[in-house]
């Protein structure tokens, strides 16, 4: 009788971790693509792999503390450790980009800029302003050094807009300041560095 007790305790206990999990997985995806990603993009995005991405979408590993704070960032979720519902993730409401958080990811834009060929990389609008929501984009201004021409130049600006997109977490306009005309010296007077 006893034993039957132990196997029944057992039984619930692995089919309330298993609704645990399958929840916790549910709230992932559902928090990946209202964000708009792939598992590929949500990969780059936390510095991992799209196979680890899937691994946890599908429940066949653990996140560590140091994945759950990357994923909390890039897909706006809070997570939440409780006796009897083990690990939960709740929405949060998204944040609006602050230079703040543009410069605790510094090296990281400088990296995928210079992978673009471009460099000092600057910012304006309504980031540099500070009034920005959390609906506003990033308007980066950069100088390219790659010699690319015609539409090779606008993949060029298209691809660097993309990667600093998925790096910061936030939409991102980009100018070259080459091809600034009419509104140069606002542009240049408005921007600050990064």
């Amino acid at each position: 009788m006893a034993e039957r007790k132990t196997r029944d305790a057992r039984r619930r206990t692995a089919t309330s971790s298993s609704r645990q999990r399958d929840a916790f997985q549910h709230q992932l995806v559902a928090a990946r693509l209202a964000a708009g990603l792939t598992q590929s993009e949500l990969a780059a995005r936390i510095g991992t792999t799209q196979s680890a991405i899937a691994r946890l979408e599908s429940g066949t590993i653990t996140p560590t503390v140091e994945t759950l704070s990357r994923l909390a960032d890039v897909v706006g979720l809070r997570f939440e450790i409780a006796p009897n519902s083990g690990l939960t993730a709740h929405e949060t409401k998204k944040t609006k980009p602050t230079m703040q958080r543009l410069r605790a990811r510094r090296t990281e834009i400088i990296k995928a800029a210079a992978t673009h060929g471009a460099h000092n990389i600057r910012v304006f609008g309504s980031v540099d302003r500070g009034d920005a929501d959390a609906a506003s984009d990033v308007d980066m201004l950069v100088d390219l050094v790659a010699d690319a021409h015609g539409f090779a130049y606008f993949g060029l600006l298209e691809d660097l807009r993309r990667a600093l997109t998925i790096v910061i977490g936030y939409d991102v306009d980009v100018l070259d300041c080459a091809g600034l005309r009419d509104m140069r010296e606002r542009v240049l007077e408005a921007a600050v560095p990064l």
